[in-house]
């Protein structure tokens, strides 16, 4: 049944939906009472669909979570699975988790339009359990730059971030490596089960 219609134009915060990211964003929101069946789109509405519908605290979490909805019209570029099997995190501190090296200056049209997204399957329990994504120079030129981070207390499925690139995006031809790090600090457990690394870029 949907619960309940928003105004794109309105009720979101830049007047734009992305279906897709919108979905993963009110699950990583949850978990709620009924079933969460998806969100879809009719004309310039966006509705969100519960089997039933859910209670006010959880309608609240939902309507939220749609007014801080950036609807960016981004295409993937690349997506690179970083992360495949389950992965406990167990140090306090930030801990190397995977890594992989990248050109994105060839990939894209614009670096100052594209961004990373991180898509992780997460099983948090306790607060203070912290990903972060690190972008680092193999010619050590200049300094590492901690691109963007995401809480993950109390998380369980599916969680998605967007990372934007640093103001000061590496030159053209220029390769660059980036490392994911996770923390554990004060939560009780946290593990990984699966990380996928996108490359975004805006289009008009």
């Amino acid at each position: 049944m949907p619960f309940p219609v928003y105004d794109i134009a309105s009720e979101t915060a830049n007047g734009r939906v992305n279906l897709s990211d919108l979905h993963d964003e009110i699950v990583a929101a949850g978990p709620y009472t009924p079933v969460f069946e998806g969100v879809t789109r009719s004309g310039g509405d966006v509705t969100v669909h519960f089997d039933a519908t859910p209670p006010v605290p959880e309608q609240v979490t939902v309507t939220t979570t749609v007014g801080l909805h950036q609807g960016d019209q981004a295409v993937e570029i690349v997506s690179i699975p970083l992360v495949t099997q389950a992965f406990n995190i167990t140090s306090p501190g930030f801990t190397f988790i995977a890594g992989v090296q990248l050109r994105p200056e060839i990939l894209v049209n614009s670096l100052a339009d594209s961004f990373f997204q991180i898509r992780a399957v997460t099983n948090v329990l306790g607060t203070g359990a912290r990903l972060r994504l690190v972008e680092e120079d193999p010619e050590l030129i200049s300094d590492d730059v901690v691109l963007g981070a995401r809480n993950l207390d109390d998380t369980v499925g599916a969680l998605i971030t967007r990372i934007v690139n640093a103001d000061d995006n590496p030159p053209r031809g220029r390769r660059r490596e980036y490392r994911l790090e996770g923390r554990l600090s004060t939560a009780t457990s946290a593990v990984i089960r699966s990380v996928v690394l996108r490359l975004m870029e805006n289009v008009p």
